[in-house]
């Protein structure tokens, strides 16, 4: 976030979501819509640095969406483990999803 000792101001906007970090104390603010998180420069250089590992985790996630829609609708009607498509994310541990829906039903 500095670069050579130099102070960054960034501000960034998208839709509802604003991140401005005006150095004035070493801390950002992250907005979606009126609500915020203060973070402070170490937390800023955290995020920076592992931003493009939860943008490829959240793609993947959102691709995978129709298969555990497909298997939960599928698990939810039956009274033991379901075993997935042939063809289903494998990113997902379905052991485990299936166990988290026996909790709620």
């Amino acid at each position: 976030m500095c670069v050579g000792g130099d102070l960054v101001i960034i501000k960034c906007e998208s839709g509802n979501f604003r991140l401005h970090t005006p150095w004035r104390h070493r801390s950002g603010r992250l907005f979606v819509g009126t609500e915020y998180i203060s973070l402070t420069q170490p937390d800023m250089d955290y995020l920076v640095r592992v931003f493009h590992i939860l943008q490829q985790q959240l793609r993947d996630y959102i691709i995978a969406l129709p298969d555990v829609l497909s298997y939960v609708t599928s698990s939810l009607a039956s009274a033991s483990f379901v075993e997935p498509q042939p063809n289903a994310s494998t990113i997902i541990d379905y052991p485990h999803l299936y166990e988290e829906l026996v909790t709620f039903v």
